[in-house]
């Protein structure tokens, strides 16, 4: 009788262990994102060292299994953190602690950040269609550049306007198609081009995935009504965290990812 009561807490057990722990949590997250890790390229997205990523795994137990590439998770470990998940939502409070959750920064280094990687975005699908050649749009992209050295964020705001401005009258189709384009990758992995050589991530406030409905919401804010997005987020939200008005309508919060990042690598 012993034995079978101890059978029947185990899945509960589970559920205490991969949701009261952080770092397992994350262990979780990341295999159902990527369906199968090598070891050490689990370790380095967790952030943690591969010895300290053994322990973790262990105690996971039947959560997770070694498969030919790597690390996945079992069906019964799929299930654990649908579960999880599903409870949160539920519940409308996440098991893990506020100092846990995921949480935005809204500082001139996070702003400049975000906006650098923006630009990179745009500029990608500027070479693309030759748009990049428009002095107007140089000029702009000249003035966003010269703000953020100086710090000055009405005039940030100010060139963004012009930037957009001029775009949306002159290259509409651009603005169309890099809306699309961001808005899947965002749905996708988080990450924009441009946010992946920042090493920035999208995420919703409970560190779940952003929903396809949430990336259209962000990037139609920030493709076709940057100023008023901008001015009312900072305005009105930033002291909850919130960049822009339609991070904080969404929920969604854009956090810098830990350890590695690609633009560190580069300067290194």
């Amino acid at each position: 009788m012993a034995g079978r009561q101890q059978a029947d807490e185990s899945p509960l057990r589970e559920v205490c262990n991969a949701a009261c722990n952080p770092v397992r949590r994350r262990i979780l997250e990341v295999l159902y994102e990527s369906v199968e890790l090598p070891y050490g390229e689990l370790a380095r997205r967790v952030g943690i060292s591969e010895n300290l990523l053994n322990h973790h795994l262990k105690r996971l137990g039947g959560l997770v299994e070694k498969g030919e590439q790597g690390y996945k998770l079992t069906l019964q470990g799929r299930r654990v953190l649908e579960l999880i998940r599903g409870m949160e939502r539920a519940l409308g409070a996440e098991l893990r602690s506020a100092d846990e959750a995921p949480r935005e920064s809204v500082s001139p280094s996070m702003v400049a950040r975000r906006t650098i990687a923006f630009l990179i975005d745009l500029t990608i699908f500027f070479i693309a269609t030759g748009a990049l050649l428009d002095r107007t749009l140089l000029a702009g992209m000249a003035g966003i550049l010269a703000a953020l050295a100086a710090l000055d964020l009405q005039g940030l705001v100010d060139s963004l306007q012009l930037l957009v401005e001029r775009s949306l009258i002159g290259y509409s189709n651009v603005f169309f198609a890099s809306y699309i384009f961001l808005t899947l990758t965002e749905a996708y992995k988080g990450q924009t081009p441009g946010k992946h050589l920042l090493g920035l991530r999208v995420l919703r406030v409970d560190g779940g995935k952003v929903s396809l409905v949430e990336a259209g919401i962000r990037n139609a804010g920030k493709i076709f009504l940057l100023p008023v997005d901008l001015a009312l987020g900072l305005l009105l939200y930033r002291r909850h965290g919130y960049l822009k008005f339609t991070d904080y309508y969404t929920r969604t919060v854009v956090v810098r990812e830990k350890g590695y990042t690609r633009i560190e690598a580069f300067a290194g």
